[in-house]
């Protein structure tokens, strides 16, 4: 089991400027926090198989979280977007 980083004091995220405008298409979507499709899942996993890396996902980064919407070889749903791979 992947666990995420231990809590620590980090710098601010620094925001694109249209963030705001950015999570509310996000928010439009509705596809944080469901079910991924078959065809991400199949995606997720022919990127793995061909790069050889023992973990893929695709994710998607909302106000607090970073969410793994499909993922290979871990198990995580989400991140605090703070210890987010997104945000460094």
């Amino acid at each position: 089991t992947i666990r995420g980083p231990a809590p620590r004091d980090t710098m601010p995220i620094p925001f694109h400027p249209r963030e705001a405008q950015r999570l509310t298409l996000l928010r439009e979507l509705g596809v944080l926090g469901g079910a991924a499709g078959a065809g991400l899942d199949a995606l997720t996993a022919c990127a793995a198989r061909l790069t050889g890396a023992p973990l893929a996902a695709i994710s998607l980064v909302d106000d607090d979280a970073q969410w793994f919407l499909s993922r290979s070889g871990f198990e995580l749903a989400q991140l605090p977007r703070s210890q987010g791979f997104c945000s460094h």
